[in-house]
């Protein structure tokens, strides 16, 4: 629309110039109404997509660290993503509830555990809504690669491209301040309105999630990295953390942990099972050399490879033989190590504990972690959940009704090793149960 005004006229006010006036602001407001109201309407029907369409944001997916990284650029739609959904528990207060209880001398409660093929029916998600989970995936596109008897968390994977379509996000490449590369999420992803009540985690759509171990493992293994093929025994070493060449012998684990009193009594982890949380391989021969230097006893060591992702086999290797090796020493007698092991991105780390979980073994330790800043809401729900459900849980392979006999041997080891198996500073512990 052009609008047009009368030039004035020599000597004297322009004919119409009111009308033209009034004509010309009646036009311009009419204009930024109608502008207005187009603003309004493309918002509206923005805003309203999701729900047309059945879908509905689910939040807390994007990564605190993108704020601090560089963006790279768009990542490869053909690269392949693993990914993983976790499943709200049924009766979340009440797990909670028992999570509290089944600890409580005080309580009715206390060590009434439920065997590991229960946790689905009293804690799991509706049968209807986990079969509903599947079929969504599934008919998506998307191929699912691990399921879990808890029904808590479903693996599946695709392509990146894949999931920016059925997720309708964007998923860039950043490189973030220590270097390392990652991609991430930008917006968080849409998913049926039927269940996103339903869900807990969306893991996967980003590698930005990194754990590491604590420093001072990290520094005093450097030194040592040349010499962890070595074969012959040592002696007592010097027996102080963080200077080079430093190491403690079984013995002065035993000393150094107030152990000797509980050999004494004829506690050694008489035939039982330890499993370590890894997200990093080892040498197997590594560990049956130092069995042999140090084991009153050869356990089994086995390894559960866990997640769709590849294990790492970097400095962390050294790591997670330090962990293996100082219940090797704390426990001359252990029956079974278990050494579970993922890739170490959000996905492969909820499949692992999410596996743990489900075969429920006695006890747990882990050393990795990262600073709460760098973990999502989600992330530490889910964790939250997982620990939880792992404290009501029947350590297989005891018997539910031995479960719940206060005072049978099964808890007299637990209690073992509450008091005594504690690593370097910085380590986190999970414990199926706690005297």
């Amino acid at each position: 629309m052009r609008i047009f005004s009368r030039q004035p006229r020599a000597g004297g006010a322009p004919s119409g110039h009111g009308r033209s006036l009034h004509f010309a602001l009646v036009s311009a407001l009419l204009m930024l109404v109608l502008l207005a109201g187009g603003v309004l309407s493309y918002i509206a029907r923005s805003s309203t997509q999701a729900s047309s369409t059945g879908l509905t944001p689910f939040t807390g997916t994007i990564s605190p660290l993108i704020a601090h990284s560089s963006l790279r650029g768009p990542a490869d739609q053909n690269q392949s993503i693993s990914l993983a959904v976790g499943l709200r528990p049924r009766n979340a207060d009440e797990l909670t509830r028992s999570a509290q209880d089944i600890s409580n001398r005080t309580s009715v409660n206390y060590h009434r555990y439920l065997a590991p093929a229960e946790i689905a029916a009293v804690f799991g998600p509706a049968k209807a809504t986990y079969n509903a989970l599947l079929q969504y995936l599934e008919t998506s596109g998307f191929t699912i690669t691990h399921e879990y008897r808890h029904h808590l968390l479903v693996n599946f994977s695709g392509t990146i491209g894949q999931a920016e379509q059925v997720f309708h996000v964007t998923i860039n490449n950043y490189t973030a301040p220590d270097g390392r590369v990652f991609y991430a999420n930008t917006t968080d992803p849409l998913v049926p309105s039927s269940l996103v009540g339903a869900i807990q985690s969306i893991s996967g759509l980003n590698t930005a999630t990194h754990l590491y171990h604590p420093q001072i493992a990290r520094q005093m293994l450097s030194t040592l990295a040349s010499q962890h093929n070595a074969l012959t025994c040592p002696g007592p070493g010097p027996g102080n953390p963080g200077t080079p060449i430093s190491y403690m012998t079984p013995n002065q684990t035993a000393t150094a942990y107030n152990l000797n009193g509980l050999y004494s009594a004829g506690d050694h982890g008489e035939g039982q099972t330890v499993a370590l949380f890894e997200l990093d391989t080892f040498q197997m021969s590594d560990l049956t050399n130092y069995a042999s230097c140090f084991g009153h006893a050869h356990p089994a060591i086995q390894t559960v490879v866990t997640g769709k992702g590849a294990v790492p086999s970097d400095s962390g290797v050294l790591e997670v033989e330090l962990d293996a090796q100082l219940v090797l020493s704390a426990a001359p007698q252990l029956g079974i190590l278990r050494i579970y092991e993922a890739a170490n991105d959000a996905a492969d780390y909820n499949a692992e504990w999410a596996q743990i979980i489900a075969d429920a073994p006695p006890v747990v330790s882990t050393s990795w972690g990262d600073c709460e800043q760098n973990v999502g809401q989600q992330e530490a729900s889910q964790e939250n959940t997982f620990f939880a459900v792992a404290l009501c849980v029947c350590p297989a392979p005891i018997h539910r009704a031995e479960c719940r006999r206060p005072r049978s041997p099964a808890f007299c080891y637990r209690r073992w090793w509450h008091n005594s198996h504690v690593k370097h500073p910085g380590n986190l512990q999970l414990r199926n149960r706690v005297e």
